[in-house]
């Protein structure tokens, strides 16, 4: 159902869906990634910003229109999603194979506050995987701190103009 639910976006690039389902097993919400309501999407617009800006496909989402599916499904789920199940899939807009589809770092923070109980995702190979917002969460802030770091010993190191001392070292320990 998320599947078909992500034919409905309006994303030149890739398409996303995402549900949201109750503890009883009921569809509470619907979501796909798209222009904010009332607002020209891609689709009318005939082009995509961030394609013709040459912006990496999972960078720099600020230059981008739409709003992911998972959030749009959380914004109609209201106080009904805590204790709910999210599932999510994926696929690309012109092939129209799957993509894999966890939920970004943005997505994850909101899927803890919304109290999402469980994330349920497929993969670009079909396989379906599951994971607590809480833990998709900390993957991606690992993954930010170790950008973080690198970027730091970058600088400290001159490659950027930098001082010479190790600065992560000072600010983190």
């Amino acid at each position: 159902m998320a599947l078909r639910t992500a034919f409905q976006s309006t994303c030149l690039i890739r398409k996303y869906g995402a549900i949201i389902v109750n503890e009883r097993g009921h569809v509470i919400a619907t979501g796909y990634n798209g222009a904010p309501r009332k607002q020209v999407d891609c689709v009318q617009r005939g082009f995509c910003y961030r394609q013709i800006k040459g912006i990496q496909q999972g960078c720099d989402y600020s230059q981008c229109t739409s709003i992911h599916s998972e959030a749009n499904a959380l914004l109609q789920a209201g106080r009904d999603a805590r204790g709910a199940t999210i599932y999510i899939a994926g696929c690309d807009a012109t092939t129209g194979q799957l993509v894999d589809a966890l939920p970004c770092f943005q997505c994850a923070k909101m899927m803890i506050n919304a109290e999402i109980e469980l994330i349920v995702y497929s993969l670009a190979d079909g396989t379906i995987q599951a994971i607590t917002p809480v833990d998709r969460y900390a993957i991606l802030e690992a993954d930010l701190y170790d950008t973080i770091y690198a970027d730091l010993d970058k600088y400290s190191s001159g490659i950027c103009g930098g001082a010479s001392s190790n600065l992560s070292t000072a600010i983190y320990n």
